[in-house]
């Protein structure tokens, strides 16, 4: 299939306009694929191939559902905008959350510069994805959800995307405006999947950004939140598990993956 009807596709799939226009029509785009397109380490955990390829990305996110993470999220953007005219910029960046520690970088974002002003577009950072366009400079972009995302300048083209809460700015990941090719993300993805350090390799993790809610999933605890309350779910049975990636994920899987992530992941995390 052709680039073009694949982001037809990928478009289609999101009632989405077939050509985006303008700020508005990229900011339905990002709120349209967070809520329905998962963010998943579920293929991670049963020892299937990520690729990179923008037809298998768009198989596995946008026809069968499976979910994945920002490699994928945020490459099916950047080529849908690139595609339309867009002038889009891919980096690089290093996960921090919040903590002050050496680590490589594996996670890709999309830099989009709109009537001469940069703007990050991010819908791979799970359930922490700014369902925005975040602005660069000195400007505060807030959700509907009441999630406020600022980046600070650290020195020349050195940043970082914080999320802001009661004036205390907690750092999601830092990021440069280096060059970055198609090779520099497939080796952040090869590590993020087959490295036994890596983080999706160890956890389940599984979220979708609504409109008035996020549903995160990790291992056995499961959060919905929204404006003004979160509500906690332990998950202790297979059939709550089985029930949550249905009908709150709209997530198919066989019973024997499901048993297994159960069995491994949300059970072992519970101790039972």
């Amino acid at each position: 299939m052709e680039k073009e009807d694949l982001i037809q596709k990928y478009v289609s799939s999101l009632n989405a306009k077939d050509y985006l226009c303008d700020f508005e029509d990229v900011e339905t785009l990002i709120e349209e694929h967070l809520a329905q397109l998962q963010f998943s380490s579920v293929r991670v955990l049963l020892q299937e191939e990520v690729s990179l390829d923008l037809g298998d990305i768009v198989r596995n996110l946008v026809i069968d559902k499976r979910g994945g993470y920002c490699f994928e999220h945020n490459k099916l953007v950047y080529e849908t905008l690139k595609h339309m005219g867009f002038l889009v910029q891919a980096v690089g960046a290093r996960v921090v959350n919040n903590e002050n520690m050496e680590v490589p970088k594996t996670h890709r974002v999309t830099v989009w510069t709109y009537k001469s002003v940069r703007y990050l577009i991010d819908v791979g950072f799970g359930f922490s994805s700014p369902t925005l366009p975040v602005k660069f400079g000195e400007h505060f972009t807030t959700t509907r959800l009441g999630v406020t995302y600022h980046i600070s300048q650290q020195s020349n083209e050195n940043f970082t995307l914080n999320i802001v809460k009661e004036d205390v700015y907690h750092p999601l990941y830092t990021f440069d405006m280096c060059d970055y090719n198609e090779a520099d993300f497939e080796m952040g993805n090869f590590y993020s999947y087959k490295n036994p350090n890596a983080k999706f390799v160890k956890n389940l993790v599984l979220s979708a950004v609504l409109k008035e809610e996020v549903r995160s999933l990790r291992n056995g605890a499961y959060q919905k939140i929204s404006l003004d309350a979160v509500e906690e779910i332990n998950i202790e049975t297979f059939e709550e598990l089985k029930n949550v990636f249905s009908n709150d994920f709209n997530y198919e899987l066989e019973d024997k993956d499901l048993l297994y992530l159960y069995d491994n992941f949300c059970k072992a995390s519970t101790g039972k």
